[in-house]
C-alpha cells in the first residue's frame, strides 16, 4: 500500500507551493525591472557618449582623431565600442564604415536620440544614432553620430540586481517554510500527545481519554472516546452473558458430578460401573470448562481491577501444590516440584497467576505423558516458571495455533476444552510477562516456559 505523507508535510507541500509561484512571479517581474532601469541607465550613458563624440566632431571642425574619440568613450565604460560619423552630404568621416544602426538616417530629428538594438560582428549590441547641425563655417552642414556598445556589463549588472532580488526572495520563502514546519509541529504537538496516551494504554482500558486538543481536532477525541464507550458496553454485555451462563452451568454440574460420584461408589464392578466411571470424568470435565469460561470471561475486569502487587511465585506453586497432586493423581501422572528455598518475588496478581499455573499443570495432564515437572527459579534477575512433561509434543505446523481459544493438538486426549493456554496467554499478555514453548515431537517432551519481572 503508498505511504500517505505526513500533516505535516502535506500542509508544507501546500504552503510552499504557491509561495515558490508567488516567488518565481515576483523574479520575472524583478528581472523586467531590472532589466528596464540597466537599459535606462546605460542607454544615458550611450547618449551622453554620442553627445560628446558631436561635441568634439564640432569642436575640431571635423578634423577628428580616432584615439581621441576612443579614449573619450572608454573612460566611461568598459564594453566593446563601436561608432561610424557621417558628414556633409552623407559622406563618411571616421569609425567602422560598415557599422550602420537600423533605422534611416534622413528620418532623425535633429538633436533627438535614436535608440536601437541590433547584431554586429555576432555581437548583440546597443546602438544611438545622434544627428546635428555642424556650427562652424567650415563644417555646414548636417553630421549623424553612430555609436554602439556590447551588452555585457549592462547584462551583468540586470542579472548581479535579479540574483540579488532572488537570494532575498529564496530566503524569504525557506525561512517561511522553517516557520510553518514549526508552527505545525508545535499544532500537532496535542495530537501526539493524544497519540502517546493511547500507546501507553493497556489493551482492556476502555475508559475515555482525557486529553487537551485543539478545537479543530476536539471532535476526533469525542468520536474515540464514543467509539471507547460502544466497545466497552458490548465487552460487559459478552462478560455478563459469559457469567450468567457460566453460573447457570456450574451448579447443576456439580450436582449432576456428585450423583454420578455416588452412583459410582454403590455400584459393583463391571462393564456399567466403568462407563459410571466414564461419566464422572466427563462431568467433571464440563465443570472445568464451566469454570474457564467463567475465568476467561473475568481475565480482562479482573485486570482492571485487582492492582498489580509484589508476592512470591515459589509460595503460591507450594500453596497450590495439594490441589494440584490430587489433579496429577486423578490421571495416574507423576508431578514434581522443584522450588527455591528464597523468595522468587514477581509483580503480578496472585489470583491471576494461581490460574496460570493450574492451567499449565492441567494441560500437561491432559495432553501430556505421565511425568510431569513444575520449576520455580531466577534467572537474570528475572523469575521462570517452568512446566514440562513427556508427552508426544506439539508439531511445528500447530505452534502459532496452540494459544488460541477452543485450538487443541491433534495428539490432543479427551477431556480437553481448549481453553487453558488462551487464559494463559491473556493473563500473560497484561502483565508484561513472555510465554515461551518448546517442544520436540521426535523427543517426547514438552516446555512451557514463563518469564515474569521482578
Amino acid at each position: 500500500m503508498r505511504r500517505r505523507p505526513s500533516v505535516t508535510w502535506s500542509v508544507l507541500l501546500w504552503l510552499l507551493i504557491p509561495l515558490s509561484l508567488v516567488v518565481l512571479a515576483f523574479l520575472a517581474e524583478a528581472w523586467v525591472s531590472a532589466r528596464r532601469a540597466t537599459d535606462r541607465l546605460y542607454d544615458q550613458m550611450l547618449i551622453a557618449s554620442a553627445i560628446s563624440i558631436s561635441e568634439a566632431v564640432d569642436r575640431t571642425y571635423g578634423d577628428l582623431v580616432e584615439d581621441e574619440i576612443i579614449s573619450l568613450l572608454r573612460n566611461t565604460t568598459q564594453e566593446r565600442i563601436y561608432y561610424r560619423i557621417i558628414g556633409p552630404s552623407r559622406s563618411y568621416l571616421t569609425g567602422y564604415e560598415d557599422f550602420h544602426p537600423p533605422g534611416d538616417e534622413a528620418a532623425l530629428e535633429p538633436g533627438v536620440p535614436r535608440i536601437s538594438d541590433m547584431t554586429y560582428r555576432g555581437q548583440r549590441l546597443r546602438a544611438v544614432s545622434l544627428r546635428f547641425f555642424g556650427s562652424d563655417a567650415r563644417l555646414p552642414d548636417w553630421i549623424t553620430v553612430h555609436v554602439g556598445l556590447t551588452r555585457q556589463e549592462r547584462d551583468a549588472a540586470t542579472l548581479a540586481s535579479v540574483a540579488s532580488s532572488g537570494l532575498r526572495l529564496v530566503l524569504l520563502l525557506a525561512g517561511a517554510g522553517v516557520l510553518a514546519f514549526f508552527a505545525v509541529r508545535r499544532g500537532l504537538r496535542s495530537l501526539l500527545q493524544f497519540r502517546d496516551q493511547i500507546d501507553m494504554r493497556s489493551a482492556s482500558d476502555l475508559s475515555p481519554i482525557r486529553a487537551r486538543l485543539p478545537s479543530d481536532l476536539r471532535s476526533i477525541g469525542e468520536a474515540l472516546n464514543t467509539l471507547l464507550a460502544r466497545l466497552r458496553q458490548a465487552l460487559e454485555h459478552e462478560r455478563e452473558f459469559i457469567d450468567n451462563a457460566s453460573h447457570q452451568l456450574r451448579s447443576p454440574l456439580t450436582s449432576l458430578q456428585l450423583r454420578a460420584q455416588l452412583l459410582q461408589r454403590d455400584m459393583p464392578e463391571g462393564p456399567l460401573r466403568n462407563d459410571v466411571s466414564a461419566l464422572v470424568e466427563d462431568t467433571r470435565a464440563s465443570a472445568r470448562l464451566a469454570e474457564q469460561l467463567l475465568v476467561h470471561s473475568r481475565t480482562l475486569a479482573s485486570l482492571d481491577r485487582q492492582g498489580v502487587v509484589r508476592f512470591d511465585l515459589a509460595a503460591l506453586v507450594r500453596q497450590m501444590a495439594p490441589e494440584l497432586l490430587a489433579m496429577a493423581e486423578r490421571q495416574d501422572c507423576d508431578l514434581g516440584f522443584a522450588l527455591p528455598s528464597d523468595p522468587a518475588w514477581i509483580m503480578g496478581a496472585e489470583l491471576l497467576c494461581r490460574e496460570i499455573v493450574l492451567n499449565l499443570v492441567d494441560n500437561a495432564i491432559r495432553h501430556g505423558g505421565r511425568v510431569i515437572d513444575v520449576t520455580v527459579e531466577q534467572q537474570g534477575g528475572k523469575v521462570v516458571l517452568t512446566v514440562s512433561d513427556d508427552g508426544p509434543g506439539i508439531p511445528v505446523d500447530e505452534r502459532d495455533k496452540i494459544f488460541a481459544r477452543f485450538q487443541r493438538g491433534a495428539a490432543a486426549g479427551p477431556g480437553g476444552s481448549g481453553l487453558g493456554l488462551a487464559i494463559v496467554h491473556q493473563i500473560v499478555n497484561r502483565f508484561d510477562a513472555k510465554i515461551e514453548l518448546v517442544s520436540r515431537p521426535e523427543t517426547d517432551a514438552t516446555t512451557f516456559r514463563v518469564i515474569f519481572q521482578q
